[in-house]
C-alpha cells in the first residue's frame, strides 16, 4: 500500500509501498501575495506518486479510489500497464479504463506561425480511431500517479481531494496528505541502547556515528 508523507507546495519527491511522497516549496505566489515581507513566487509543479496496490495483482480495495482520481482537475493520468506491457492511463468508462499506448508513434505536426484557429493542418494524429479499454481490475498494481498544479490554488485543491478521497476510502487509502509540520512523526530522535556487554570487544566502535535520522 502506498502512501504519500505531506503536501506543502513546490517540487515533488514519492516512494510507493509503504513509503511516502513528500511535495514542498515557497508558499504564496500567485494567490498568496507577501507573506513575512518577502515576496513569495509559485512555480508550476508535476506530481508523481509511484505506488504498489498490491502484490501480484492490484488489491480490489484501491479500485474506487483510483478510479476518483481521474476527475481530479488535476489528473495528468497514469503512468502504468498490464504484464509485460506499458501503457499511459487517461480516464474511464464505467468498470473500464481507457489507455494510450506510448509504444505506438504518430506523426509530428507542424504548425505554421499564426493563430491556431486559422491553420489548415492535418491533425488526425491527435486522435484515435480505436478506444482503446480494459477493466480496471486487470492493470498492474505498479503505477504512478501524475498531477499538475499550476498554480498554488491548484495544489491547495489537490491536497483537500486527496483528503477527502482518504476519507472515503474505507481504511484504504491511495496515500495520504499532512502539512510539513506532521513529518516530525516521521524522525526518529531516540534510539534505546543495547545491553552489548556479552559481545566483548567483538563490536566496532559507531560511537561518532550520528543516531538522529530523517525520513524525507
Amino acid at each position: 500500500m502506498g502512501h504519500a508523507g505531506a503536501c506543502g507546495g513546490g517540487a515533488s519527491r514519492g516512494r510507493g509501498r509503504g513509503g511516502r511522497a513528500h511535495a514542498e516549496g515557497r508558499r504564496g505566489g500567485r494567490r498568496g501575495g507577501e507573506r513575512g515581507g518577502e515576496a513569495s513566487q509559485w512555480r508550476s509543479v508535476l506530481i508523481l506518486v509511484p505506488l504498489v496496490l498490491g502484490i501480484d495483482h492490484m488489491d480490489a480495495r484501491y479500485l474506487e479510489s483510483l478510479r476518483r482520481t481521474f476527475a481530479f482537475p488535476q489528473s495528468v493520468g497514469i503512468a502504468g500497464g498490464k504484464p509485460n506491457t506499458s501503457l499511459y492511463f487517461i480516464g474511464t468508462h464505467r468498470s473500464d479504463v481507457l489507455f494510450l499506448d506510448p509504444h505506438y508513434p504518430q506523426q509530428a505536426v507542424d504548425f505554421p506561425e499564426g493563430p491556431i484557429s486559422a491553420c489548415h493542418v492535418d491533425t488526425s494524429s491527435y486522435h484515435c480511431n480505436t478506444i482503446r479499454h480494459m477493466p480496471l481490475s486487470a492493470i498492474d498494481s505498479s503505477l504512478a500517479l501524475g498531477f499538475y498544479c499550476a498554480t498554488q490554488a491548484d495544489f491547495d485543491d489537490l491536497c483537500d481531494r486527496m483528503r477527502q478521497l482518504a476519507q472515503l476510502s474505507n481504511g484504504a487509502p491511495l496515500l495520504t496528505v499532512g502539512n510539513k509540520a506532521d513529518l516530525a512523526t516521521y524522525v526518529v530522535k531516540e534510539v534505546p541502547e543495547m545491553d552489548t556487554s556479552s559481545l566483548g570487544d567483538s563490536l566496532e566502535d559507531t560511537s561518532d556515528i550520528e543516531d538522529n535520522w530523517e525520513l524525507v
